[in-house]
């Protein structure tokens, strides 16, 4: 069994030891950051794609924040509302367990980011690190409505 293992782990070690890491001290954006590095794009299921798509949209609009055109409550309420959509996801999401591994550092990600616009709207450090989620998302699962690149904007 062991033998086995050697040729499917250690490409994947290779590959994480090859790919820099920015150190922000949290565990999801390393394990983010081998996730993206894997070449297959898993299936999706319905609620995965609207609950992503409802996600996305929340993001699109935090970009508003960085040009002074949303206030606390509103920025709590697109962080609230991915909150939101990540429980549906897990709720109602019925992907294969490797695929659910690929998507656990996204929405990990994601609602890390959530959460620290929620206890402090006016750090928008958080942003970055969600878009790029979103980007690793449209690049390992294969969900028509983002095509391949997730979103095109810089962080």
């Amino acid at each position: 069994m062991r033998a086995l293992l050697i040729p499917i782990v250690l490409p994947v070690l290779l590959i994480a030891a090859a790919i820099p890491v920015r150190a922000t001290g949290h565990a999801h954006d390393a394990v983010l950051a081998v996730a993206t590095a894997s070449a297959p794009r898993w299936p999706t299921d319905a609620p995965l794609r609207a609950g992503m798509a409802r996600i996305r949209a929340s993001v699109d609009a935090l970009q508003h924040a960085g040009h002074g055109h949303l206030d606390a409550g509103q920025l709590t309420a697109l962080a609230s509302s991915v909150q939101r959509e990540i429980r549906f996801i897990v709720a109602n999401c019925t992907l294969e367990p490797r695929a659910d591994a690929v998507l656990h550092p996204i929405l990990g990600t994601l609602g890390e980011g959530a959460q620290a616009l929620q206890s402090t709207p006016p750090d928008l450090s958080r942003i970055p690190a969600m878009r790029a989620a979103l980007r690793a998302y449209a690049r390992q699962f294969d969900d028509p409505g983002v095509g391949g690149t997730g979103p095109a904007q810089p962080d």
